[in-house]
């Protein structure tokens, strides 16, 4: 029903008018996604930096790449650079750039390391105002991958960043300290979804089965870093 009324085409929030072609059907969370719900505890994030000059958009963990429509659309100028190590969401990644119209500004590349997070920031001209935005949801890498040091210009990159328990055996690494001199940081917790999340498509009838399927599927709390550099131009 929901992909019914919208039309596979994100309905609301920040990344409004997106589509989702019917030949794509990998990816969690559709429903939510359609409806522009999803991750919605991010959306006043999003508006806060909607007007800052971002060049450039590094997506670590683009799943099937509805932050890469999403941030494509919301920044029209940005090139973008999409990092998946699963082949099946790549070709989703390329079924929406197609969709979307902005494949002339995508880059594609398979697993993230550290040498190639270097490489792909370091596209940034630190002498410019222009700022990079790096998204990341690697389920428990962060803490291996989030480093200043494996990032080129780590003062001119803004970061929206899942954070999720590391991986087993290994330590749990001091994200906040790694930052908290250059950025301004920001924790933002999941919550369940509420009636008024809820696009108005639907009947309150069905109130109780449209905050079970549109919900983010999460088994517990979710937490984001989301960080913005302290000294930036406007």
């Amino acid at each position: 029903m929901v992909e019914r009324k919208t039309k596979r085409t994100v309905f609301s929030g920040p990344f409004a008018g997106i589509r989702y072609p019917a030949s794509l059907t990998v990816g969690n969370a559709l429903p939510s996604k359609f409806l522009g719900i999803y991750e919605c505890e991010l959306h006043p994030f999003l508006d806060s930096i909607k007007d800052l000059s971002i060049g450039l958009i590094i997506d670590v963990g683009a799943a099937e790449g509805y932050y890469v429509a999403g941030l494509a659309r919301l920044f029209p100028a940005a090139e973008i650079i999409a990092f998946e190590g699963r082949e099946e969401e790549r070709k989703a990644i390329r079924c929406l750039e197609h969709e979307n119209g902005f494949k002339d500004r995508l880059q594609i590349e398979g697993w993230c390391i550290p040498e190639l997070l270097r490489a792909a920031t370091g596209k940034t001209d630190p002498g410019s105002n222009r700022l990079t935005l790096l998204v990341m949801d690697i389920e428990g890498g962060e803490y291996e991958l989030l480093d200043p040091a494996f990032i080129a210009n780590p003062g001119h990159t803004v970061f929206i960043v899942e954070v999720h328990d590391p991986p087993k055996g290994e330590p749990k690494k001091d994200l906040l300290a790694a930052f908290e001199n250059t950025h301004e940081i920001h924790r933002i917790q999941s919550r369940e979804r509420s009636w008024e999340d809820i696009p108005p498509l639907f009947s309150r009838f069905l109130k109780k089965w449209i905050l079970h399927v549109s919900s983010d599927q999460r088994l517990g709390k979710q937490e984001w870093l989301c960080m913005i550099p302290k000294h930036r131009n406007p």
